[in-house]
């Protein structure tokens, strides 16, 4: 039997509870000033994220606990970081008087160091140069499908899925975290070999038999699906999606067969191989 989303996330944020600091970090200085997100963006930031029953948001720099004081009241668990002993003691108590009970936590912890990896949501009002600091953790320690919604400002050349207005110049800007599927991947069927570049969360796919281009296109990853288009040698498009299982891709391709047809589908499986 499979249990309940709440139930998981449950689970998931009593065992990151543990893994965390019982006594404050070691104070260092804070690496963004305390810059108060408005109760407006708040909202915009959760619903730019879809924040709901089943999330476990952990909010980076969380100030005076709105973001997840806010998460909470709309059913998810959620925690707080932030390095400020006095902003964590507030957060507290604005929690306390929303009547939250266990569903919100708060912590003195370092941003840099604090364990993020059972988020199912990220949110953060940082600086330019902290969030590319944050960036390779984010990208590595996450599971790929995990939101992450930044207040301004951008995570360098990794561009945003989404961007809404805010009240800020920057607006408010939404990271899915793509899988990671760059590599070499052998079709079941034919031994033909999809090679897959990837970027972020952009992906150049080039099929290959017998080490001639049969096919080649470019798409974009979406957590763990992924989806392009492209041509064969022939010059028919092609358009492909696909989700990674482990250590193989199963999906779909559809082939442009001629105008008045429908195009031709075949599906297919491939194992990741390692040259």
């Amino acid at each position: 039997m499979e249990m309940p989303r709440n139930t998981l996330r449950l689970i998931a944020l009593t065992a990151l509870l543990a893994t965390m600091p019982v006594e404050p970090a070691v104070a260092t200085e804070a690496v963004a000033p305390y810059v108060v997100t408005t109760r407006e963006d708040v909202q915009r930031m959760l619903d730019l994220a879809s924040v709901g029953p089943g999330d476990l948001l952990i909010d980076l720099g969380s100030g005076d606990g709105r973001i997840p004081i806010a998460a909470a009241e709309q059913g998810a668990l959620s925690v707080g970081i932030d390095i400020d002993p006095d902003l964590v003691s507030m957060a507290r108590d604005n929690a306390s008087g929303a009547g939250l009970g266990d569903r919100v936590h708060f912590r003195v912890d370092d941003v840099f160091t604090t364990p993020i990896a059972e988020a199912s949501v990220v949110t953060l009002y940082l600086m330019p140069d902290v969030n590319l600091q944050l960036r390779p953790r984010l990208l590595s320690e996450l599971e790929p499908g995990t939101r992450i919604v930044s207040n301004t400002f951008t995570m360098g050349e990794w561009a945003p899925d989404a961007h809404v207005s805010g009240r800020s110049s920057g607006g408010l800007l939404l990271w899915i975290v793509p899988d990671r599927i760059e590599g070499h991947w052998q079709l079941e069927s034919s031994g033909d070999v999809l090679h897959i570049k990837q970027r972020f969360q952009e992906i150049e796919v080039t099929l290959r038999s017998d080490g001639k281009v049969m096919a080649s296109g470019l798409g974009k990853l979406r957590g763990r699906q992924f989806t392009w288009t492209g041509k064969d040698v022939e010059g028919r498009d092609l358009r492909g999606t696909a989700r990674r299982q482990g250590e193989v891709l199963s999906g779909v391709i559809w082939r442009e067969v001629d105008s008045d047809a429908a195009p031709e589908r075949v599906m297919f499986s491939a194992r990741r191989r390692d040259s």
